[in-house]
């Protein structure tokens, strides 16, 4: 893991989809990520 990662939220917990719909548009990955990894946790 890197030390200098970090994790923003930008919505607390909510039933409401127009607010999650919008907050998805403000999303910007950066760093390295692992789309085999991520699918395996998922699953």
């Amino acid at each position: 893991n890197d030390s200098s990662s970090s994790v923003e939220v930008l919505a607390t917990l909510t039933s409401d989809v127009g607010r999650i719909l919008s907050k998805l548009h403000q999303v910007q990955p950066s760093g390295n990520l692992s789309f085999i990894t991520g699918i395996r946790i998922a699953h």
